[in-house]
């Protein structure tokens, strides 16, 4: 196994394990950036998407995966959110500020989303008297 082999799948966590990290912290941001998004789990129950890592650490369990990868992503979004979400309304200072290099590599391009035209009123369809 070579060190790039070593880097992905260290001999401690398993390949499926492996990734797992990653996707829980960015499933548990986009789920409390997202609260009222409603989801359903295989159809079998609905929730919200705050619920999803959870929802998502408990299958894996039932699959036999150990909750510590999972966890330990969750804490990380939770901490990250706190960091880039909530502490910035409080405070109004930002402790975690994108590198001025990234900015630089990667600008910032403005989007303009142009919301489509108002249907026309019913009466002037003729549906309303």
């Amino acid at each position: 196994m070579g060190v790039r082999e070593q880097l992905l799948f260290p001999p401690e966590v398993g390949e499926a394990e492996a990734f797992s990290h990653p996707l829980a912290w960015q499933v548990y941001v986009w789920g409390r950036r997202n609260m009222y998004v409603n989801m359903s789990f295989l159809g079998l129950f609905n929730f919200t998407a705050p619920f999803l890592p959870w929802v998502l650490l408990l299958f894996s369990v039932m699959l036999g995966s150990s909750p510590v990868v999972d966890l330990l992503g969750i804490g990380a979004g939770h901490v990250y959110f706190f960091l880039t979400d909530v502490y910035p309304q409080i405070s109004g200072r930002r402790l975690l500020k994108t590198p001025s290099i990234l900015l630089a590599l990667f600008p910032r391009e403005e989007t303009t989303i142009h919301a489509a035209p108002a249907p026309p009123p019913l009466r002037d369809m003729g549906v309303v008297g």
